[in-house]
């Protein structure tokens, strides 16, 4: 199955040295999804964006604008 999606609906927010991350990115091309990355590494505004959704661990997925 493959999945078009443009990289505006579709964001990954990543941090450096997270396993999790490469894999899902790798996945994501594997299957044709076109996304966009944040880094949340150094940014406490994107960290906080994912802990107040309720997630405490990374990648955290965002499409069409709501967290999945």
């Amino acid at each position: 199955m493959v999945i078009f999606m443009s990289k505006e609906r579709v964001l990954v927010y990543t941090t450096d040295n997270c396993s999790n991350c490469e894999r899902l990115k790798m996945w994501l091309k594997a299957v044709n999804v076109e996304y966009t990355e944040i880094d949340a590494t150094d940014n406490q505004s994107h960290r906080n964006e994912v802990i107040d959704a309720g997630y405490m661990s990374f990648p955290a997925v965002k499409v069409d604008g709501k967290f999945v």
